[in-house]
């Protein structure tokens, strides 16, 4: 039953000593899926996914990470290329979200994360297409849609970003506290996604295996599975877990997506108030509100994708109320 004991055991007839693809996890062990039965019979492998167990199919024989374990070198180039490409999409955010010459820096904000998660989704349906779901073909896409985008922007005669209005600023002590509090918390729910690997059953479940079978075949192709959830349901936040994954080879910041769409839903809830013509410290104590929740708190630091789609939800309805409060 202990994972370190499996790993003394031979390969199963016609099985290789690597068995299928495999993503490295967190905790000096291959990332593999277990099939039901097994699940039953060993549920402490089952609930330890994030820790022991992620991916794709049956082992055949396991193997320690340590065994393929990527040197220095490689590991500062992957965390380069997530970076440089990181800053690529959000500067095509920010010059899309400019050149829609949106009035406040908080719809600003919303277009932003709409246009960074959309070139992530489109970014990986392209390159299934060839299968290549792999960091060069996510890196050629950010540069393509910066190319774009840019363009775009010059040709709308360069719209700057709006800037904060000063009296939005004045929050009043109650609000500025609860800013406080907010921002001490997000700091925390950072470090645990850095930290601590995901380990929930949902996120465990199919979540993080869907994203380590389309790692290991470059492509959003069905693939066997235990469970037929993981390729009919939709994917889009997912998608976004994907790109963490491939830049980083492993699912160190896979919980980022949930964490920032926290953050993304708490300025549309903003907005909305605003456009139901609440004052601005009602609407920035409704939005200070919303990452205290107790529900938000604790799927930000998850690879689930109920904050993603919440973000996608309140932002249509930010955007749809108009242009005036």
């Amino acid at each position: 039953g202990d994972p370190r004991d499996q790993a003394a055991q031979p390969p199963a007839a016609g099985g290789s000593s690597l068995g299928p693809p495999r993503l490295r996890g967190r905790a000096g062990c291959e990332l593999v899926d277990l099939p039901l039965e097994e699940q039953e019979a060993h549920p402490r492998h089952a609930h330890e996914i994030g820790r022991a167990w992620c991916g794709l199919h049956p082992p055949a024989g396991w193997v320690p990470a340590s065994s393929f374990s990527p040197g220095v070198p490689v590991r500062l180039a992957r965390v380069v290329g997530f970076f440089l490409a990181g800053a690529a999409v959000a500067a095509t955010g920010l010059l899309v979200a400019s050149s829609l010459r949106l009035p406040s820096v908080t719809e600003l904000l919303v277009g932003w994360w709409l246009v960074v998660c959309a070139e992530a989704v489109a970014a990986a349906e392209v390159l299934s297409l060839a299968h290549a779901i792999r960091p060069l073909g996510y890196a050629l896409f950010a540069g393509g849609a910066l190319a774009l985008s840019l363009a775009i922007w010059l040709r709308l005669g360069r719209p700057l970003p709006p800037l904060p209005r000063l009296y939005e600023l004045r929050l009043g002590r109650l609000t500025a506290l609860l800013a406080l509090a907010v921002a001490l918390g997000f700091g925390y729910e950072l470090f645990l996604v850095v930290a601590t690997p995901p380990n929930n059953w949902d996120s465990l479940h199919y979540h993080l295996s869907r994203v380590a079978a389309w790692h290991a075949q470059r492509s959003l192709d069905y693939f066997p599975t235990h469970t037929g959830i993981e390729n009919a349901y939709p994917q889009n936040a997912e998608l976004l877990v994907l790109w963490t994954f491939v830049f980083l080879g492993r699912d160190l910041l896979a919980a980022l997506p949930q964490l920032l769409a926290g953050l993304a839903t708490a300025a549309s809830v903003y907005v909305i108030a605003q456009r139901l013509g609440r004052g601005v410290r009602a609407s920035a104590f409704a939005a200070l509100l919303f990452p205290t929740l107790t529900v938000v708190a604790l799927e930000s630091v998850t690879t689930q994708n109920d904050l993603v789609e919440a973000s996608f939800v309140t932002a249509a309805v930010a955007l749809a109320l108009g242009r005036g409060r």
